[in-house]
C-alpha cells in the first residue's frame, strides 16, 4: 500500500543529530545534537524544551543513549562522560543524576507487563505455555504512618524548581505516575555493550557484546528521593542562616571598625555589655543606635532575623528547635532592651511594656551578647564577620564538635533513656549524635545508606546468569526488541551491500538451564505487497527498528535504478514462514575470538519478506540515515545521512487524522491528564 504514511514536517538542523527517540505516550520527539544537548520536540516541530549538558561534560563528550520511562513523564539521556540524567518531560527539570566508570553506550527501559492486558500475539508463539503474572505492585503505606515532607522554602535558591511546588514535594523523581514496576537498563563501554533488551515479563535480558558485560548498580529511587529532599533542606537551612549573618554584618560592621580603630582590644559586645551594666553608652554606642542603626533599621533587622529563623525551625526536627527558641527568646529579649535604650537617648517615652526588665531577661541579654556577637578573627583580605554560634554551630560542615552542645539533662526522654538499662545502648533506637552538626549526621546517614544498597545491588547482579551466547558480526546495525514471548535481536552484518538480516529469537520462559536460540536470514527483494512490477531486483536494508509488539520499522533502499529510500512496516507474524534453525549455542562466556560468526557456521535458510511488506512510502529526494518510530503514537522520523535534515510522519494508515496543528495542541494537554 504506496502512501501508507502522510508525511507531516521537514524541517532542516541548525547542528547535526546524533540521537531520536519518540516519547510513548505523548506525539514528542526527543533528539540529540552534536552539541551534547538534547531537544524536545512536538509533532509540528515546536520547541518544548532544550536540556543543555551537563557541568563537566567537554566538547565531544556528547548524548550516547536516549530512553523515555514507558509512561512518557522521564526521559534518561546518557553521556560519553559516563553520565547518565534523568529529566522531567514538562520543564527538562533534572530529576537524578548518576555517573558510571566508562561512557553509556546503550539505554533501555522496559515496564512489566500488564496481566489482564490483552495482547494480540503472533501465531508463531506457544500459546500452550501459561502465562506469566506480572510482578505485584508494592503498596506504599508509607503516608500511613509519616508526616509529609514539608515543602522547603521558595525563596532560596537551594530550592529545586520541583520542589517550589507543594504538591510535588514527595514526588521529586516522578514515581506517583507509575503503576507497574519498570528497569532502566544502562550498557556502558567498560562492558562492550552495544544493545540490551529486557522482555516484557522482565524475566530475560538480551545483550549484544563485543567481549563482555559488566554488572551495573542503581538504587531504590524513594531512598534517593529523601536523601536529595535532605540535602535541599541543610542548604535552605545553611543560605537562610547566611542570611541572619549577612544582616548582621551590614549592620554592625562600620561599627566594629569605630571600636576597632578606638581600641583593637575592645569589641562590640564590650559595648554593650558596658551599656547593660552601667547604663551608659559611649559616644560611637550612641551614634550608632540613633543615626545608623535608627528605629526603623532595628525593627526590620529583628524582623528579617525572626523571618530566616522561622524559615530554619520549619525544616528541623525537634532538638534544634529547641535551640532556636533559646535563642529566639535572647534576640527578642536583646532587640526589646536596645530599642529601650535608643528611646532613652532620644529623649522619647519608653512604653511600660518595653521598659519592663526582669532579671532572666536581662540574664537573655548578657547570654546573646556573650555568645551570638563574638567576631571572628579576620582572614586576610577579608573584614571580620560575627558569629551566631547557638543554632549555626549545626550547618557547620568541618568535621569537628560542637562548641556549645546543648544540655540534656533537663529533657525528660534523654533522662528515662539513661536510667533505663534496656534501652540504654540499644540498637533498636537510632544513635544520638549529641556533639555533630547536621551537616555531619546526614553524611553519616548517606554512608550508611549506600552502604545498605550495595548488598542488595550485589546479590541482583549475581542472580543474572549466561545461559548461552553467539558470536555474531562486526555489526552496521543491530537491534533488539521483543513481543510477550520471545525476544528478537536483529543483525545488519554487511556494510558493504546491506543486503540481509541476520534475525535470532528466543523464548523469554526458560523451562531449563538450556538456552534454545533460533535463526533465520531475512532480506527484502524489489517487489513489495501487492506491486504490480518490480521496481529494483532488491532493496538495501539501512535500518531496523521496533515499532510495536507485533511490528518491525524498516528504512529501505532501492538497491539500483532510482535508488529511491522506503519506509516499510513488516508484521512479526511474517517471520512464521521463516523456518528458524536451532543455532548451536555457546555455553562458555567470554566468548573466543576465533568463533566464527553463526551465520557462516550454521546453514540458515534466505527468506524474502518482500511480499509481507503492505505498508510503505516512497522516500523521494532524500538521503536518509537512521529513523525513529513509536507505534504507540503512530508516529515516525526519518533522519538524512548528512543529520542536519528529517521528515515526520504519520504512520496511521487507517485514517488521515487531524491537522498538524489539532496534534500538537493536544500533546500538553494528554501530559497533564497522565500526572
Amino acid at each position: 500500500m504506496q502512501c501508507s504514511f502522510r508525511q507531516l514536517k521537514e524541517k532542516s538542523l541548525s547542528t547535526e543529530v546524533t540521537q531520536m527517540q519518540w516519547n510513548p505516550k505523548m506525539d514528542l520527539l526527543a533528539l540529540a545534537n552534536t552539541q551534547g544537548e538534547v531537544w524536545l520536540h512536538r509533532l509540528n516541530w515546536q520547541r518544548v524544551w532544550t536540556l543543555s549538558p551537563p557541568t563537566g561534560t567537554t566538547e565531544g563528550q556528547g548524548v550516547t543513549g536516549l530512553a523515555w520511562r514507558p509512561d512518557g513523564q522521564v526521559l534518561g539521556v546518557g553521556y560519553q562522560n559516563g553520565q547518565v540524567v534523568l529529566c522531567d518531560v514538562e520543564k527538562a527539570e533534572v530529576l537524578h543524576t548518576s555517573t558510571l566508570s566508562h561512557p553509556v553506550s546503550c539505554m533501555t527501559w522496559q515496564e512489566a507487563e500488564d496481566k489482564h492486558r490483552v495482547t494480540s500475539a503472533p501465531v508463531h508463539v506457544d500459546q500452550s505455555s501459561s502465562p506469566v503474572s506480572s510482578p505485584a505492585t508494592p503498596q506504599d503505606t508509607a503516608a500511613d504512618f509519616l508526616p509529609r515532607l514539608t515543602p522547603l522554602p521558595k525563596g532560596y535558591s537551594a530550592t529545586d524548581k520541583a520542589n517550589s511546588e507543594e504538591e510535588i514535594v514527595e514526588d521529586n523523581k516522578r514515581l506517583s505516575s507509575q503503576t507497574r514496576l519498570n528497569i532502566l537498563v544502562v550498557g556502558d563501554e567498560g562492558g562492550r555493550l552495544l544493545s540490551v533488551t529486557l522482555s516484557s515479563d522482565l524475566q530475560c535480558l538480551s545483550a549484544v557484546v563485543q567481549h563482555q558485560a559488566s554488572a551495573d548498580t542503581s538504587q531504590p529511587e524513594h531512598t534517593i528521593c529523601l536523601t536529595t529532599y535532605m540535602e535541599n533542606t541543610l542548604r535552605s537551612m545553611s543560605e537562610a542562616w547566611e542570611d541572619i549573618l549577612l544582616e548582621m554584618d551590614n549592620k554592625l560592621a562600620k561599627f566594629a571598625e569605630t571600636i576597632d580603630n578606638k581600641d583593637p582590644d575592645w569589641q562590640v559586645s564590650d559595648e554593650f555589655l558596658q551599656l547593660l551594666m552601667w547604663g551608659k553608652a559611649s559616644p560611637e554606642l550612641q551614634s550608632f543606635l540613633l543615626n545608623t542603626l535608627t528605629e526603623k533599621g532595628l525593627k526590620k533587622l529583628g524582623l528579617s532575623i525572626d523571618n530566616s529563623y522561622s524559615n530554619i525551625e520549619k525544616l528541623v526536627l525537634n532538638h534544634l528547635q529547641r535551640v532556636i527558641d533559646n535563642s529566639m527568646k535572647n534576640f527578642k529579649a536583646f532587640f526589646r532592651w536596645v530599642y529601650a535604650v535608643m528611646l532613652r537617648l532620644a529623649g522619647e517615652q519608653v512604653p511600660s511594656e518595653v521598659s519592663k526588665m526582669s532579671q532572666k531577661d536581662l540574664a537573655f541579654v548578657a547570654e546573646f551578647l556573650q555568645e551570638n556577637l563574638t567576631q571572628e578573627t579576620p582572614s586576610p583580605g577579608r573584614p571580620k564577620r560575627f558569629n551566631l554560634e547557638k543554632v549555626g554551630q549545626y550547618l557547620n560542615k568541618k568535621d569537628e564538635d560542637l562548641p556549645f552542645p546543648q544540655d540534656l539533662s533537663k529533657i525528660p526522654w534523654e533522662t528515662f533513656m539513661q536510667s533505663s538499662t534496656y534501652l540504654k545502648g540499644s540498637e533498636l533506637l537510632f544513635p544520638h549524635h549529641q556533639k555533630k552538626s547536621l551537616y555531619q549526621v546526614f553524611n553519616i546517614t548517606k554512608t550508611a545508606v549506600d552502604r545498605a544498597l550495595e548488598g542488595p545491588a550485589a546479590v541482583i547482579g549475581r542472580s543474572f546468569n549466561c545461559l548461552g551466547s553467539l558470536p555474531l558480526y562486526s555489526m552496521v546495525k543491530r537491534f533488539s526488541g521483543g513481543e510477550p514471548r520471545h525476544v528478537f535481536t536483529l543483525v545488519i552484518p554487511d556494510q558493504d551491500t546491506l543486503s540481509r538480516i541476520l534475525v535470532i529469537r528466543h523464548p523469554t520462559q526458560l523451562h531449563s538451564e538450556l538456552l534454545v536460540m533460533e535463526g533465520a536470514w531475512l532480506k527484502v527483494g524489489g517487489q513489495l505487497g501487492e506491486q504490480e512490477t518490480k521496481r529494483c531486483s532488491s532493496h538495501k536494508i539501512l535500518d531496523v527498528s521496533y515499532y510495536d509488539e507485533g511490528t518491525l520499522a524498516l528504512l529501505l533502499q532501492e538497491g539500483e535504478g532510482e535508488c529511491c529510500p522506503v519506509l516499510a512496516l513488516l508484521p512479526l507474524m511474517a517471520l512464521d514462514d521463516c523456518g528458524f534453525a536451532v543455532l548451536d549455542v555457546l555455553h562458555t562466556f567470554p566468548l573466543a575470538a576465533t568463533v566464527a560468526a553463526i551465520g557462516d557456521r550454521v546453514g540458515l535458510c534466505m527468506y524474502d519478506v518482500a511480499h509481507q511488506i503492505t505498508q510503505y512510502r516512497y522516500l523521494e529526494n532524500a538521503d536518509p540515515g537512521v529513523m525513529a518510530v513509536g507505534g504507540e503514537r503512530k508516529v515516525g522520523a526519518v533522519l538524512y545521512g548528512h543529520q542536519r535534515r528529517l521528515r515526520l510522519f504519520d504512520m496511521n494508515a487507517e485514517e488521515e487524522g487531524d491537522s498538524d496543528e489539532d496534534i500538537s495542541d493536544n500533546d500538553m494537554q494528554d501530559l497533564n491528564e497522565t500526572r
